[in-house]
């Protein structure tokens, strides 16, 4: 898009994320920053009451989004993003959309890492030690360096096209069982869901899940 019509997308994912992005959008706030922001959060009315005031802040048509049910196309219609270094900065990725990431959670580093040495999105570490300009400063730079966001994008696009699952299916697709019958595939549907339950809830079967809980 021309330089005044690129937006900003920042969404940190499906958690309770407010902190992080009342910090975030009182910096772009307070920095003027020029362009269009898109704001993805979940909550309900609490987190609009605490976000929608920082909204008017912010340059005009900038757009606050409280339970969304889809993204996609504000991820596909944004020139950079923020977000964090998880499931989200893969979905980044493979739409070539650079990014600013911080980490707000300890099992996120090691994907900052990869990330950032793969030139596919920019560090500024833990969301706990936020920094208002130094967040700024990497949010401006891709978006008035035409040579870096395409670096950076071309490096993203690099790492995932997003036909993953498919070619997850095409291995299993000759695959046998022990009686050397051929494994089907089929949509899932509600009366899959009991099993799914007792999936989840098998010991040990959410030890490294962020709610080690069964739901």
């Amino acid at each position: 898009p021309p330089a005044a019509e690129r937006r900003l997308f920042v969404c940190f994912g499906g958690g309770d994320t407010t902190e992080i992005l009342v910090r975030l959008l009182g910096a772009l706030g307070e920095a003027k920053f020029p362009w269009p922001v898109d704001v993805a959060a979940v909550g309900g009315a609490a987190v609009r009451a605490r976000l929608d005031g920082l909204l008017l802040r912010l340059a005009p048509g900038s757009r606050l989004h409280v339970d969304r049910l889809g993204i996609a196309d504000l991820m596909a219609g944004a020139w950079v993003a923020v977000g964090a270094a998880g499931t989200m900065a893969w979905q980044r990725a493979c739409l070539g959309l650079p990014s600013v990431m911080m980490e707000d959670a300890a099992l996120q580093a090691d994907v900052a890492a990869a990330l950032a040495q793969s030139g596919a999105a920019v560090p500024l570490g833990s969301a706990v030690d936020f920094a208002g300009p130094a967040a700024i400063a990497a949010i401006r730079r891709l978006f008035d360096d035409a040579a870096a966001h395409r670096a950076m994008s071309n490096a993203a696009l690099g790492l995932t096209d997003g036909l993953g699952a498919r070619r997850v299916a095409a291995a299993f697709a000759l695959e046998q069982d022990r009686r050397e019958r051929t494994i089907a595939w089929r949509r899932v549907i509600w009366t899959d869901a009991e099993i799914m339950l007792a999936w989840q809830s098998a010991p040990g079967a959410r030890q490294h899940a962020r709610n080690p809980y069964a739901p």
